[in-house]
């Protein structure tokens, strides 16, 4: 998991999340205190990842160059976004109706819950998507951002750093979009928050003027993000390969996705975005330590996707979308 200076919203670095490279590092102990019998374990592993890479995983799949619908209102595409350090970078992009979906907010936290990873959660929870909800602190469970399902609360406290907000499920009088990310820097955020049961906060990519506050080449890492654009439809954004905020920023803005405010919510190896269609499930992970657990990282929080009326499905893992 990584945290990022360069920004305008970073002015403020009173939060201390946890370091990405600590869960890999007590591995590592592990495993020089049973070198012989765990090298064979990481074989073992490592051959996991591969199969899972050149057969399951959504990222492995052929390139998508448009938009493929899922079902009404729900559609995924893959778009080449540019080359950068000499590698062709591409993001993978879930597109939801706020009119068919609902959004939630899930912590470990949360009464019942536990960490898991990302599959395991779109399971549990009875989800079409989720993407991890952001950066954490040293406990590991909480949110370094406001964060909160109705009554449910992870992190009561608004971060002055962050610039973003994703929110959903608004109640009370007066029409409001089914979901938003909103900029702190022009949207009325004290009015609007208490007027929608779902509020996650993380940095601003991209704000309400189509423009990004991130500037410089800086720290190069998988990144993924929530977004919205002119239609009001959320976008959750995933790239796989190591790339600088600021050109994933620009890139999202050139391509002809009509993006408006767009929040970053996590960067690193536990960047991720599970999806499915039906009984089947694709995941998609960011490169580096993560690729040796091939069911990813456990998450303790998350954003997710439902059907606005919907039955339990069981998911059959290792398919292709479109497969039936």
């Amino acid at each position: 998991m990584s945290t990022h200076r360069n920004a305008a919203d970073h002015s403020l670095p009173e939060e201390k999340p946890l370091p990405q490279g600590r869960r890999f590092d007590a591995l590592l102990k592990w495993l020089s205190l049973h070198a012989r019998t765990a090298c064979r374990g990481v074989v073992l592993l490592v051959c996991s990842a591969l199969f899972l890479a050149g057969s399951s995983s959504v990222f492995s799949l052929p390139f998508i160059p448009s938009w493929k619908s899922m079902e009404p209102g729900f559609e995924i595409g893959s778009f080449a976004i540019g080359r950068q350090k000499g590698i062709e970078k591409h993001v993978v992009i879930a597109r939801f109706d706020p009119e068919l979906f609902d959004f939630v907010a899930v912590s470990a936290m949360f009464p019942g819950k536990k960490m898991q990873t990302l599959r395991d959660w779109v399971q549990s929870e009875n989800l079409v998507a989720a993407i991890n909800a952001g950066m954490f602190r040293e406990n590991g469970l909480t949110h370094t951002g406001l964060f909160r399902f109705g009554e449910l609360v992870n992190n009561s406290h608004v971060a002055e750093r962050f610039g973003a907000f994703f929110v959903a499920l608004p109640h009370g009088e007066g029409k409001l979009p089914r979901a938003a990310v909103l900029d702190r820097t022009a949207d009325d955020w004290q009015e609007i928050l208490p007027r929608y049961a779902v509020a996650v906060q993380n940095f601003r990519l991209i704000g309400a003027d189509g423009t990004s506050p991130w500037r410089g080449r800086g720290e190069e890492h998988p990144v993924s993000a929530v977004g919205m654009d002119l239609k009001g439809r959320i976008l959750f954004i995933h790239c796989r390969e190591a790339v600088s905020v600021s050109f994933l920023a620009e890139s999202l803005i050139a391509l002809p996705l009509d993006l408006k405010q767009t929040m970053y919510v996590e960067g690193g190896s536990e960047a991720s975005l599970a999806v499915r269609e039906g009984e089947k499930m694709y995941v998609w992970s960011g490169r580096g330590k993560g690729d040796l657990l091939p069911n990813g990282f456990l998450l303790p929080n998350i954003i997710g996707v439902r059907r606005r009326s919907q039955e339990k499905v069981p998911v059959q893992v290792n398919a292709e979308p479109g497969q039936k």
